[in-house]
């Protein structure tokens, strides 16, 4: 800067220009120390949550140590890349060994990856399947028969696939068969990838020699050459215990430029408080106050994060992601966003199926409200049917923002408890309802209900329901505003006053008032 100064003033020959740049160097000075004591203004999004404004003295307390604290985190919580837990990396080696005659193991440079998380398998006739992840399903119910399940996408909507899957041990050692199943996971709709399960089925002499596939891959030919490996993931519960308790999936995240981390403390706190033993989500893109309030459940082992993509051609840019998600067909159906959310709901579900007894799949938007219970599990014990009940539904109701007449809002609650302030429901029910899947017997889960479950035959899919009367528990469904065709739910005059949620009131104001104050979002 001084050797610029310097120059200039050398040049200057005219009182005018010298007077000029002396005044343009002390305004530089000026909003340069001004900047460096800016306050920064978080402003809250207003969807669910009530327009906010946090200064850096708040967020970040001391504006000395912001640099140090940011850095902490960080380096803490690095996100893993989830290639290590999608690849079996002990097995993959740079020596192609071939196996039995057949298939030579697949070397690293063999594999066709897209968009990070996806591997390709292309077929003779133009189909492509980009796989996600894979599972080991060994569930009581399939009695001495245990499966290989696969998360895909597909190039083309189908009803059976024509492809083999190459199954390895631990030792590499490979046993190849048919694709024993092949499930849609969604309607079909005209779009570019379909989701779908893939079902391998274990050799019973592996099953019987208790050997787990390390890993699977899917070619187009016996013996064929593969150009994906994906690992064969088996979580179990630890030696001594079994399988308890409830989980909640989420769809991807995709937050990258909307902050709702003061709604997300409120809606995760409440579902902790109400029994909920662990949620997984999963992530496209997050707002830095998201990730941070990610990040503390994450501390405490109550809150999985995986990162996501959208496979194939589909735009991975975070604004242009987001566009491609949010667009509407001319029948008001969010395809791209339906299709996709399907990978995260099954994947959710195979990962956590052996640990827990039951899972849900919401909404960061929904919220099951028991009322004849204080929380979840006990209003399990009082509504379970007979085993072969594949998921309990729970009927949906709107509560909309502006339903609430903000000068009667309950001063004792803070400002920041937005479902706790909400307590204006629509006296309609939705159509659609929610539901909590059996992990015995679900096979795969849509966004409301399980579409193929499993059953005493092998190979007979179809899933029974409970459907749970509203004076039971209901789903509170918050929006900021009434979708078209939602008239009916909108205004004063068509809502109802629903308390329920307010005995969690003591409760729930303290833990997420303690979580604000530790993530520094409140003093």
């Amino acid at each position: 800067m001084l050797f610029y100064m310097g120059r200039v003033l050398a040049l200057s020959c005219y009182r005018f220009r010298f007077i000029l740049f002396i005044s343009l160097s002390f305004s530089t000075f000026i909003m340069t120390i001004l900047y460096h004591k800016r306050v920064h203004v978080l402003k809250r999004s207003t969807v669910p949550v009530t327009t906010y404004v946090y200064t850096s003295a708040v967020y970040y307390a001391e504006s000395e140590n912001r640099n140090k604290y940011d850095s902490e985190t960080n380096s803490k919580h690095s996100y893993p890349m989830y290639h290590e837990d999608q690849i079996p990396m002990p097995l993959i080696d740079l020596t192609a060994n071939k196996t039995n005659n057949c298939a030579y193991f697949p070397k690293v440079n063999h594999l066709k990856f897209n968009n990070i998380y996806w591997q390709i398998m292309s077929a003779d006739n133009g189909l492509n399947v980009y796989m996600y992840s894979a599972y080991y399903d060994n569930r009581t119910i399939l009695k001495n028969n245990a499966m290989v399940r696969i998360i895909v996408m597909i190039s083309k909507p189908l009803k059976q696939i024509d492809t083999y899957c190459n199954l390895w041990s631990e030792n590499k050692e490979l046993k190849v068969g048919k694709v024993f199943s092949l499930h849609k996971l969604s309607p079909t709709y005209p779009a570019p990838l379909y989701p779908y399960l893939i079902t391998c089925a274990v050799p019973k002499e592996w099953r019987a020699a208790n050997i787990i596939p390390a890993a699977v891959s899917l070619v187009n030919h016996k013996c064929g050459s593969a150009t994906n490996l994906l690992r064969v993931i088996n979580n179990i519960p630890p030696k001594g215990q079994e399988k308890n308790g409830i989980a909640v999936c989420i769809k991807g995240l995709d937050f990258a430029n909307k902050d709702i981390s003061v709604y997300l403390v409120e809606w995760l706190e409440l579902l902790f408080t109400m029994g909920v033993d662990k949620v997984t989500m999963y992530e496209y893109a997050l707002h830095p106050n998201i990730s941070r309030v990610v990040r503390h459940y994450q501390d405490i082992g109550l809150v999985e994060l995986i990162p996501l993509t959208l496979p194939g051609e589909a735009p991975n840019v975070p604004t242009l992601r987001h566009r491609y998600l949010d667009t509407s067909d001319s029948n008001h159906i969010y395809v791209n966003q339906i299709l996709n959310e399907k990978i995260p709901f099954n994947d959710c579900f195979y990962r956590n199926m052996n640990l827990f007894e039951y899972i849900s799949v919401l909404d960061y938007d929904e919220i099951i409200i028991p009322k004849v219970a204080y929380d979840w599990g006990e209003m399990m014990k009082k509504i379970k049917y007979k085993s072969r009940i594949s998921a309990y539904q729970f009927w949906r109701v709107v509560v909309l923002n502006h339903t609430d007449n903000r000068s009667n809002l309950d001063k004792t609650i803070p400002n920041y408890m937005y479902i706790l302030k909400n307590i204006h429901r629509s006296k309609i029910y939705e159509i659609n309802p929610k539901s909590i899947y059996t992990t015995e017997r679900a096979l795969v889960l849509s966004t409301h209900v399980a579409k193929f479950c499993l059953t005493e035959r092998i190979g007979y899919y179809k899933c029974f329901f409970k459907k749970i009367n509203p004076d039971i528990a209901h789903v509170l469904h918050f929006r900021n505003s009434c979708k078209e065709g939602q008239e009916a739910f909108c205004g004063l005059d068509k809502t109802v006053k629903d308390k329920e949620v307010r005995k969690y009131q003591q409760v729930l104001v303290d833990r997420v008032s303690k979580v604000l104050k530790n993530q520094r979002f409140i003093k």
